[in-house]
Formats: C-alpha cells, sequence, structure tokens
C-alpha cells in the first residue's frame, strides 16, 4: 500500500513529475532542473530544491554525496527505485560502488565533464589534448586553453593520467585511471538506459 501511495504522490503535479521523472541515473541538482524543464519548462531552482527536499524525506531519494557542499549527486533510494517504476515505468538500475565525490567533481565543470567523455577515441586508446580538443569544438565550443587545464584538473583528481607519448610531435596521451575507468563503466551503463 506504501508503495501505490507514494508512486501516487510522486506522478501529482506537473513539476514534481517532470524532476522525478528524469531521475533515472545519478545526477547533480543542475542535470536534473536541464532535464526536468524539457518536460515542464516553468521549474526553477526553487521548486527543485522543495521537490529534492520532500522526496529525500519520503525516502524516495537519497544524496549520494552528503559530505561536499555544492554540486550534490542525487539518486532514488531502493524504494524510490521501485517507486518510480511504478508511477513513470522507469527501469532503474541500483548505482554502482563508486567514488561519487569523484563523479560529483566532474558533473561540476562543463569542459571536464565533455573532456573526460572525450578522453579516448572510439577504439578506447588515448588521445592528445589537440584531438581531445578537436573532437570538442565544434561541437562544444571547447577551446585548446580549456581542455589543458580540464586534464590537469582531472589528472589531480586522479580520473586519468599520462598513457604515453605519441610518435606525433612527441605529445602526451591520456587515458583513465582505474578509478577513472569504473567512473567512464558507469557512465555508459546510464547513458545506455536512456535510449
Amino acid at each position: 500500500m506504501k508503495l501505490e501511495m507514494l508512486a501516487a504522490w510522486a506522478a501529482e503535479g506537473s513539476q514534481k513529475s517532470a524532476i522525478l521523472r528524469v531521475m533515472r541515473q545519478p545526477l547533480s541538482g543542475s542535470q536534473i532542473l536541464s532535464r526536468a524543464q524539457k518536460y515542464n519548462s516553468r521549474i526553477t531552482y526553487r521548486d527543485l530544491w522543495a521537490v529534492l527536499q520532500a522526496a529525500t524525506k519520503k525516502g524516495v531519494v537519497e544524496c549520494l554525496t552528503p559530505d561536499i557542499k555544492n554540486g550534490k549527486i542525487y539518486f532514488p533510494t531502493s524504494i524510490g527505485r521501485r517507486v518510480l517504476q511504478t508511477a513513470f515505468s522507469n527501469s532503474i538500475y541500483s548505482p554502482p560502488e563508486i567514488d561519487w565525490n569523484a563523479y560529483a567533481y566532474l558533473c561540476a565543470g562543463k569542459a571536464r565533464w565533455w573532456v573526460f567523455l572525450h578522453l579516448e577515441d572510439r577504439d578506447g586508446h588515448p588521445r592528445r589534448a589537440t584531438d581531445i580538443k578537436k573532437a570538442l569544438r565544434e561541437v562544444h565550443g571547447v577551446t585548446l586553453n580549456q581542455t589543458s587545464r580540464a586534464l590537469l584538473e582531472l589528472e589531480l583528481c586522479g580520473l586519468i593520467k599520462i598513457a604515453g607519448v605519441s610518435k606525433k610531435r612527441a605529445s602526451r596521451l591520456f587515458g583513465y585511471t582505474i578509478q577513472g575507468k569504473s567512473i567512464r563503466n558507469t557512465m555508459r551503463i546510464y547513458e545506455s538506459q536512456l535510449y
């Protein structure tokens, strides 16, 4: 009975249902907001925080990064996943055990996010900074300075490493660390769920 009541609560109200509907993967507040605004363009940060606070009190949503101040990551609890599946027919997998603080750090910077996603080519080979910039320039407008800074930040965070030196101009090649690979694999799992 409680599951049905929570599912009815989640589905009522256009703003609340839009916010909870998009929570199929671990997301930061700004990511939730931008995705929810596709369903309801009038949602504000104030609405988002009110819904997240209410959902947390009801045990539907939890913060995976409670120790950090900005860029917290939210995801449905085990009960919340069943509630959202009942309310919206979303099948949601349990979150894997990764460093959610590092994931939050990734989410907090757009350039870091895009550089991290395009670190390797389609065949899984490490790339040079200029190759990453070329892959990002046209779609996301990321410059070489932004790419270089993001690479440095990701290296200091322990998510990427220098994987070697290219034959062409002896440039550094960047690849994922073990921690970075686990986060990237998690991202791939959730990307495959969306389609």
